[in-house]
């Protein structure tokens, strides 16, 4: 069955640019199965040329859509230089971020280092401190040794000697009958040879 019909109708060009003209409604059914086929591979077809022309392959043009001035030819074959000058831009920007980085990880380690520094600045004197308060003490300490040694070696008495005295304070204490038989020693100490 064969009718004709004024109405809106997309084009199999990639813009799909309508028209109005006379459609043979069998052949452009809207169920026609092989139709609907074919309207799908050459969409396909369309989104692959696309997608290989954007990304700089070359591809045999397709007769039948993408004329030389269409809108679909000026936006796939866009002006090479906008697209050089876009990478370009890219590429500075790239570049400029990549300086960023590097000018940001000098600083943290130039930071890090003044840091390290500080705290190493630090350390050296409280370790001097210590070793002086350490150098101090210990001859402090020598010294009251020191002393102890000489005060000891002063003190130090015979036995015998110990005997004499005690004698002697009895008899300055008038107990003359008291005789010194032992002498019992609670702790001894080391005399130094």
């Amino acid at each position: 069955m064969f009718h004709e019909t004024h109405t809106l109708l997309r084009t199999p060009d990639f813009v799909g640019e309508t028209q109005y003209g006379t459609v043979n409604t069998d052949k452009y059914g809207l169920f026609n199965e092989k139709y609907l086929l074919q309207l799908q591979q050459k969409q396909l077809q369309r989104e692959d040329y696309v997608r290989r022309k954007l990304r700089g392959e070359y591809v045999p043009s397709y007769k039948g859509y993408s004329k030389k001035g269409s809108k679909s030819y000026k936006i796939v074959n866009s002006d090479n230089s906008s697209r050089i000058e876009d990478l370009k831009r890219q590429i500075e920007e790239v570049k400029q971020e990549r300086l960023r980085v590097i000018a940001e990880g000098e600083r943290k380690v130039k930071d890090y280092m003044a840091q390290l520094k500080k705290e190493q600045e630090e350390y050296a004197r409280e370790t001097e401190k210590l070793r002086s308060e350490d150098e101090r003490l210990n001859t402090q300490f020598l010294e009251e040794v020191s002393d102890l040694d000489r005060r000891l070696s002063q003190n130090v008495h015979s036995i015998n000697e110990i005997k004499e005295h005690i004698e002697k304070h009895l008899s300055k204490t008038h107990k003359r009958n008291v005789v010194v038989s032992s002498i019992k020693v609670n702790s001894t100490k080391n005399q130094p040879h």
